[in-house]
């Protein structure tokens, strides 16, 4: 089942629809072509992921998507 997020990415509104199990990485690079962040262990180990989330380091192969809903 799809859930449709919201959430501002680089001060420009976003909506996507996401899987539950789809990770922000995922969604970055494959649904809105945003390629900066890079797959490397898919483990939080390597930090080549690393994004902004409301003004903190995260590692975007950890988040689900859908907890972004509403975020920047």
């Amino acid at each position: 089942m799809l859930h449709e997020i919201k959430f501002d990415l680089n001060d420009e509104n976003r909506k996507v629809a996401v899987h539950p199990n789809e990770t922000l990485l995922d969604v970055l690079r494959y649904k809105l072509g945003v390629t900066s962040p890079k797959s490397g262990c898919e483990r939080g180990d390597c930090g080549t992921c690393t994004v902004k989330l409301n003004g903190r380091i995260v590692k975007s192969c950890l988040i689900l998507a859908v907890e972004v809903d509403g975020q920047n």
